[in-house]
């Protein structure tokens, strides 16, 4: 029955203890708040890094513990939220409050009513990397100590990339959107931008400052994958080198360069597979007026010519509208002026074709223009026709006169 009675005496004054440890803790709290700048800034005062996240710990050791989990390179976060007890980020100008940082004390520097305690930061920016509070902060119960200045030092650089997207042909700039995507390699996997540039644009790209020895400057080989999107596709990717007239189309239409430097200037050129017939003029002059000002007769007027290509031997006439016009003149003879005939335009206006295998700076096609002799509208035996070479670039071009002294007759396997 002692036995008892002891055990329940013992029982009583270890919970009597407990109860009485627990009562003599406090609970206090207090804001910190301080400034991050960059270390090589040569402003007075240095210029303030904004965006950095600030990570408050209570437990230097929980602090120090998460510093060392984190790979360089990477993106930090704590290990659990029980480890800080605090997080803001910067300002424009490098600034920062965290509000209220709680703790616990079982023996408070000023009873009950106030005490202080050290706070272990922890910075983190993508272009400065994760460091340590280098000053020892600390913080007082219901204040907000402005006790924390951080340097930072960069551990990533950023160019801007000066991307024009050019025409081979004239070397302007083209007018025409194109989707251009940078691939930019890291110390640990790359970092991919996508934009859309129509003549000019720049593109800011961030890569680590140095290789993984933390010494040798990083140069990155980047990789631009550039093409016009939709499906009606007017321009290609091709190489561009005047000295030795090389212009083919990429079979890839992706080029890697060397960026350094805050800016870069990137040159991607295109040329047009997808190619503009010339709006082609004229003259036909088979009777000519002896004795007379005038240039042909009205028998050359109201001539029907036509546009065509060849398959093996065969005329294919174009079915677009503009493969047909008519001759027509101009001038009326009043005072003894000059009267043209046999005049057309327009011909083959509006008209495209498709090729993307040429090397050069510009396509060029065969086409034939006839003359429809019997005014069939369709090509027929013994219809004139003159072979032409047009070149994709040539805009509207002037045959000229087409003398019927020169030209060939379609014959029967031609049809």
């Amino acid at each position: 029955m002692i036995q008892t009675k002891n055990k329940i005496l013992k029982s009583i004054i270890i919970t009597s203890l407990i109860i009485f440890a627990i009562s003599c803790s406090s609970v206090f709290s207090a804001g910190v708040s301080g400034r991050v700048v960059d270390s090589e800034s040569t402003s007075s005062p240095k210029e303030g890094i904004p965006d950095v996240t600030v990570f408050a710990y209570i437990d230097e050791a929980a602090r120090d513990a998460d510093f060392d989990e984190w790979t360089a390179g990477s993106r930090f976060s704590p290990a659990t939220t029980e480890h800080y007890i605090g997080q803001t980020s910067t300002t424009d100008d490098g600034s920062f409050t965290i509000g209220r940082i709680v703790w616990e004390s079982k023996s408070p520097e000023f009873g009950k009513t106030a005490d202080f305690t050290p706070v272990y930061l922890l910075f983190f920016h993508e272009n400065f990397g994760l460091v340590k509070n280098t000053n020892n902060a600390v913080i007082m119960s219901d204040s907000t100590s402005n006790v924390i200045y951080q340097e930072m030092t960069s551990v990533r650089k950023s160019t801007s990339l000066e991307i024009q997207i050019r025409n081979a042909v004239s070397d302007a700039l083209l007018n025409t959107a194109v989707n251009t995507i940078v691939s930019v390699p890291q110390l640990s996997g790359t970092i991919e931008y996508e934009i859309s540039v129509t003549g000019s644009a720049p593109l800011l790209i961030s890569y680590p400052r140095f290789a993984s020895d933390g010494i040798t400057p990083y140069t990155p080989e980047v990789s631009i994958t550039y093409s016009q999107l939709g499906s009606d596709i007017d321009y290609k990717a091709c190489n561009f080198n005047a000295e030795e007239n090389l212009f083919t189309f990429l079979e890839t239409p992706s080029v890697t360069k060397t960026v350094s430097g805050s800016t870069y200037p990137v040159r991607l050129y295109m040329k047009t597979r997808n190619h503009a017939m010339s709006s082609m003029s004229g003259q036909i002059i088979y009777s000519p007026e002896t004795g007379s000002l005038d240039e042909g007769t009205t028998a050359d007027d109201n001539v029907i010519i036509m546009l065509a290509y060849k398959t093996g031997e065969k005329f294919i006439q174009y079915s677009e509208s503009s493969a047909k016009v008519r001759t027509s003149s101009s001038g009326d003879g009043a005072n003894g002026t000059r009267i043209r005939h046999g005049l057309f335009s327009g011909l083959g206006q509006g008209i495209s074709w498709i090729n993307e295998t040429y090397d050069g700076k510009y396509d060029v096609k065969t086409i034939y223009i006839i003359v429809d002799k019997d005014n069939d509208e369709k090509i027929s035996i013994d219809d004139f026709y003159y072979e032409k070479t047009v070149r994709s670039d040539e805009g509207n071009l002037n045959l000229g006169i087409l003398s019927s002294s020169v030209h060939g007759t379609v014959s029967n396997e031609q049809l």
